[in-house]
């Protein structure tokens, strides 16, 4: 299911009909007949107001698919979704180390495959607790987010499977030009080294299999400099 199908889905579900979401959700009249019409997603705006109109839905599942439909308040992380993370063996000498880790600060992995807009979400700090969280790595820079990548157009530098840690850029003056960058689109998220041009952003892959391309100014989202790589041995 599309984005807009998985809305539709909670919808007659919940017996929720557009006109009934648009007030909730203080939504522009007619734009969920819209969304449905032409099959798109909406801005991140929009998502957002939604999410918060509907507490127990999930962010997570209402832009990937993912997951249950609704929000388990009582579900908790457990420590085997933490093997991504170089974490050692737990005993009697560092079990004290590991569970201080456990409760320091949390970081959203956000899924590459989540539909536009989701990088705005995590940094309007909308739908947080709906994210996987896990355990900041302080051998990195500062960074918001964590994502896990697909494909091989960014090889060898970055292979299928890793996990990058991104700094979300708010300032398009700080965008460091020539490194790698994961650009939020109206089509979804891209992990290019990008370079600033006339036309909006060239997005470069290291494969030198795939061809550039330019990504107009005006549907970028959201920009985020990858700081650090995670990869599985």
């Amino acid at each position: 299911m599309s984005f807009i199908e998985r809305l539709q889905h909670y919808m007659e579900l919940n017996g929720i009909n557009d006109n009934r979401l648009t007030i909730d959700a203080g939504l522009s009249v007619g734009l969920i007949g819209k969304a449905k019409k032409t099959g798109k997603a909406m801005t991140s705006a929009n998502i957002e107001k939604i999410l918060l109109a509907y507490p127990d839905l999930s962010a997570d599942w209402l832009m990937t698919g993912k997951g249950p439909m609704l929000r388990n308040s009582d579900s908790a992380i457990t420590m085997s979704q933490f093997d991504s993370i170089p974490l050692v063996n737990i005993n009697k000498r560092n079990e004290r180390s590991i569970s201080e880790q456990k409760n320091t600060k949390l970081i959203p992995r956000i899924p590459f495959s989540a539909e536009a807009g989701a990088l705005s979400i995590v940094a309007n700090s909308v739908a947080f607790d709906q994210c996987e969280k896990f355990p900041i790595i302080s051998m990195f820079p500062r960074y918001d987010f964590t994502m896990i990548i697909h494909g091989d157009s960014m090889e060898p530098d970055f292979k299928s499977g890793d996990e990058v840690a991104c700094q979300i850029v708010d300032d398009p003056r700080r965008i460091q030009w020539g490194r790698a960058h994961i650009l939020d689109t109206m089509d979804g998220a891209v992990l290019k080294r990008i370079y600033k041009c006339d036309e909006g952003v060239l997005c470069r892959s290291i494969n030198p299999e795939y061809s550039e391309y330019i990504i107009p100014n005006e549907d970028i989202l959201k920009v985020a400099l990858v700081v650090g790589t995670l990869r599985r041995y």
